[in-house]
C-alpha cells in the first residue's frame, strides 16, 4: 500500500467562444482543488519522444479516480500542478501518459516539465 505524500491539482480550460457582438472570448484556465496523491521522482533514464526530441520524464503519480474533484475526469487529464506536504508548489507539469490500474483502483500518471513542451 502506497501512502499519499503530495497533493495534485488539475488544469482545465473553461469558457471561450463569442460574445453577443461576435467578438472572440479567450478561454480561462481553471485549477481544481488539491487532492492527495503518491508522488515518486523518476530517477532512471525515462525518455519520451515529444515533437521529434527526447524529453526526460520528471514524476510518476498514483491517484485514486474516486478522489477526483467534480467536473474532472481521471482519464482525460492534460496538465497539473503539484505541491508537497509542506505546501511548497513544485510547479506545473504536462501529463504525458495516463494508465488506469483497475486492479488497484488507481491511475498512474507520468509527468514532464511544461518547459519541455516548447
Amino acid at each position: 500500500m502506497e501512502l499519499d505524500n503530495a497533493y495534485i491539482a488539475f488544469h482545465k480550460q473553461t469558457g471561450g467562444g463569442y460574445d453577443e457582438n461576435r467578438n472572440p472570448i479567450p478561454p480561462a484556465d481553471e485549477v481544481s482543488a488539491y487532492v492527495p496523491c503518491n508522488l515518486q521522482q523518476i530517477k532512471r533514464d525515462y525518455r519520451m519522444l515529444v515533437d521529434g526530441q527526447y524529453v526526460q520524464a520528471k514524476y510518476s503519480i498514483y491517484i485514486k479516480p474516486s478522489e477526483m474533484p467534480d467536473g474532472y475526469d481521471a482519464n482525460a487529464l492534460t496538465m497539473c500542478r503539484l505541491k508537497n506536504l509542506d505546501g511548497v508548489v513544485l510547479g506545473d507539469f504536462i501529463v504525458h501518459s495516463n494508465e488506469p490500474l483497475s486492479l488497484f483502483k488507481k491511475n498512474k500518471l507520468i509527468l514532464r516539465d511544461v518547459s519541455a513542451q516548447e
